[in-house]
């Protein structure tokens, strides 16, 4: 009975230093074929015969190899069924095409592409039609830099596709890139300095709370806080001390929100690295303020914050920690001896803790407003339950916007945003905002 197997031959050296993965059948003599895949010596493994998982999209060249012997034995075992001497050659001639016609060739490309990742054909189809139709039949892999993947974009714009589908497109034509490279087709990605998907965003309405519901909600923080006058004298209340600086507690879930809303709407994943030595104060005509100076996490856009020491709410949110969390280099208590490699996953379970509690004094802050509502004939809005923390960076930034005398400039300075990003929130205000 023939034996089928995967071999690679070390006596042959391709251009690219690698050597040919080929399908050998020994009976009687041997034929062999190559599978349109290469290998060095170090990431291919022997005993096995397969690739080693050091190799580039391994999995998915495994499983098309692995599929190349099925075909192979399922041949070499029809003969034997139906009693017919074989030969070597007969048993690899089930493979019409063994490799696709033309490797670089997008149209062939996408095919093994899809069969490869088991995707239904339709998800790509008409992604196929569009970028041989731009392209040509003839269209290489290679073809597809960024100055290509530009010009495909323009026509898709030109033809009137929105924005999330012109992402949507160039997004399959990215993994398509990816996939290439992973075969060791192509070595550039035409995305590696484009980030297309800024260029084309979708305008959408951010989820944020309305000043005049922020006012109460403020109000509902500072007198959870603190007894007394609080623009005379006023102490904190009991357990305050303990529940402010302990990450479980509620009051701290409804101090976070607090927090980035008044820290001029600090991402959160910059409020929970914020450390102590970031906090200076500085004289501003006269006044004392902190001055807090940093970088965005996500973006590495530079921000400038600056709050008035004298004010109530700069008191309890940043005094208030600087006084209790006196352990550790960091304003909050979320990161104190926090020693794990993914700060920012720790940053998320932060805020995954906390959402529950957010919502129980969403709920809570609304029946407030329904009570002002009637009692003073107001018409306050109600906190949406959709709203999570993100939404205090929004908050802020629609605050902002409703002074007349904002700076759009200014405000994307203090912000980390660009002027750019700033204009796409006048388009949410409300005529409620306006008023």
């Amino acid at each position: 009975m023939a034996v089928i197997k995967l071999v690679l031959r070390t006596n042959k050296k391709l251009s690219s230093g690698e050597h040919p993965i080929l399908l050998r059948v020994s009976w009687h003599g041997i034929a062999e074929m190559s599978t349109g895949y290469s290998s060095s010596k170090n990431q291919w493994d022997k005993v096995n015969s397969c690739l080693k998982k050091s190799y580039p999209s391994y999995l998915v060249i495994n499983q098309t190899l692995r599929e190349m012997v099925r075909k192979a034995t399922e041949k070499r075992d029809t003969y034997i069924r139906d009693g017919i001497q074989y030969t070597p050659k007969m048993i690899l001639s089930v493979f019409n095409e063994p490799v696709i016609a033309n490797p670089l060739e997008v149209s062939s490309l996408i095919d093994q592409y899809i069969a490869s990742r088991g995707i239904p054909l339709k998800n790509w189809l008409t992604v196929k039609n569009s970028l041989i139709g731009f392209g040509g039949k003839g269209l290489m892999i290679n073809d597809i830099d960024e100055a290509f993947c530009r010009r495909y974009s323009i026509m898709m714009k030109q033809k009137g596709y929105s924005p999330g589908t012109i992402r949507q497109y160039l997004g399959k034509v990215g993994a398509l890139c990816h996939y290439s490279i992973g075969l060791g087709l192509t070595s550039v990605h035409p995305f590696s300095s484009w980030h297309y998907n800024r260029d084309f965003r979708e305008s959408k309405s951010e989820l944020y709370i309305p000043s005049r519901t922020m006012d109460v909600m403020i109000d509902v923080f500072i007198n959870a806080m603190i007894d007394g006058d609080r623009n005379g004298l006023w102490s904190y209340k009991e357990n305050v001390f303990d529940d402010i600086i302990d990450p479980t507690s509620s009051l701290f879930a409804l101090y976070l929100y607090i927090a980035q809303y008044h820290l001029c709407g600090l991402a959160p994943i910059d409020l929970l690295q914020l450390r102590k030595k970031d906090l200076k104060v500085v004289d501003i005509k006269g006044i004392s303020c902190w001055a807090i100076d940093g970088h965005r996490s996500k973006t590495g856009v530079g921000y400038k914050i600056r709050l008035r020491r004298d004010d109530i709410l700069t008191r309890l949110v940043i005094d208030t920690m600087l006084m209790l969390n006196n352990t550790g280099e960091y304003l909050l208590p979320c990161l104190n001896g926090y020693n794990g490699k993914s700060i920012a996953k720790k940053i998320s379970n932060v805020y995954t803790c906390c959402t529950p509690k957010l919502i129980d004094w969403f709920r809570s802050i609304n029946q407030e407003i329904v009570k002002r509502n009637v009692d003073g004939g107001d018409d306050i809005p109600l906190i949406s339950l959709d709203c999570r923390y993100y939404s205090a960076r929004h908050s802020f930034i629609m605050k902002e916007l409703q002074r007349p005398d904002v700076n759009l400039l200014k405000l994307a300075t203090v912000t980390g945003k660009s002027v750019t990003s700033i204009h796409e929130y006048l388009t949410m205000l409300s005529d409620n905002d306006l008023l």
